[in-house]
């Protein structure tokens, strides 16, 4: 096997290198300036690299941000997510490794190990812009403008028979703004606030003292990556929820009331090519008892599922969600579809 490093020829005698750690069997394929590992079950991207004493780790000159530029194509995000049996390239800093004095290669001659160029290299797919330093934490911005459909369902029992009401909004546009904080490979927290605006129309039968509302949610969460395709969200936060309350036979009060809630979601990735990648996920919520003037809510329900296709910084998804609670003596359920273009803007520039 002929190989060549910067017009220095190199011969090797064994195309394969065996390397046991305790009772594992890793296979790893040799070239002049790189390792090709095999991702096994439970690695991260830093334990690969501590392995065969690749430091600094973190930095700009760190190996994970040179690991990152060489597989470009396989490792997602910031290095958490890569996937059991990808073959990656790792940079050659020594051809010992740090618990194993003898040599890994056998060769004729003991070759001088470069570290790959990657200076030109195209910046990694990450879910930010990349910057001077993949240190963590990191933080990061991230902006959702997004279009929405509402509808909101009331019975009030005890009012004129138990009038039905249902509201429907015309369109919604809405914004999220989120902080994000990166403190690990698999652990980020967030606080986030969410603004909506709805142009309402409904039945024919009732007049509305609204034409339209204006809604305001914020909170804070946390996300950790359970696995490379596979991720647990939680959130606290403070939800408006609309509701109709009959003031007469012929006209609906449009109010609303201010609710704790407490949710959490998972979401899995079940597709990847190149720099795409295709998610779904779910969520369950808990509605904690309100009051908001002479308006009292009981304990509620609410449940959500989401596409996502992302590429690199960017995303779009289709999120649906419902919500059904008891407010004094209106029962009610709120259900809306929205469709999401995120946006993530590196904050340490």
């Amino acid at each position: 096997m002929q190989m060549k490093l910067k017009k220095v020829k190199i011969f090797l005698s064994k195309p394969l290198t065996l390397l046991t750690f305790g009772s594992a069997v890793v296979f790893l394929s040799v070239t002049a300036s790189a390792l090709e590992y095999s991702v096994k079950e439970g690695d991260t991207l830093s334990e690969i690299l501590s392995r065969f004493n690749l430091y600094p780790l973190y930095g700009k000159n760190g190996f994970v941000k040179k690991t990152i530029h060489m597989n470009k194509s396989k490792i997602k995000k910031n290095g958490s997510f890569i996937r059991v049996g990808t073959l990656i390239e790792l940079p050659v800093k020594s051809i010992a490794h740090k618990k194993d004095k003898a040599p890994l290669l056998v060769a004729e001659k003991e070759p001088e190990v470069l570290l790959p160029e990657t200076a030109s290299a195209p910046p990694p797919a990450l879910l930010r812009n990349p910057s001077d330093s993949d240190e963590f934490p990191f933080s990061y911005f991230q902006l959702t403008p997004f279009v929405s459909f509402l509808r909101v369902d009331s019975n009030n029992g005890n009012d004129f028979g138990g009038s039905q009401v249902t509201l429907l909004s015309k369109r919604g546009l809405g914004l999220k703004g989120s902080w994000n904080i990166a403190y690990d490979e698999k652990r980020t927290f967030f606080g986030f606030a969410i603004f909506e605006h709805f142009s309402l129309f409904t039945d024919p039968d009732f007049v509305f003292n609204h034409s339209s509302i204006s809604r305001f949610h914020f909170g804070v969460g946390s996300q950790w990556k359970y696995s490379d395709d596979l991720s647990l969200t939680t959130k606290a936060s403070l939800q408006e929820v609309s509701f109709l309350d009959v003031v007469n036979p012929l006209s609906v009060n449009v109010a609303s009331i201010t609710l704790p809630e407490l949710s959490a979601g998972l979401k899995k990735s079940i597709a990847t090519k190149k720099s795409f990648e295709a998610n779904v996920g779910g969520r369950v919520a808990l509605l904690l008892p309100s009051s908001t003037g002479s308006y009292h809510s009981k304990l509620g329900v609410g449940a959500g599922a989401s596409l996502e296709l992302r590429h690199k910084e960017k995303s779009l998804e289709l999120a649906y969600d419902y919500r059904s609670l008891k407010i004094s003596n209106i029962k009610n359920s709120e259900s809306s579809i929205a469709l999401m273009m995120n946006f993530s803007f590196d904050s340490s520039k």
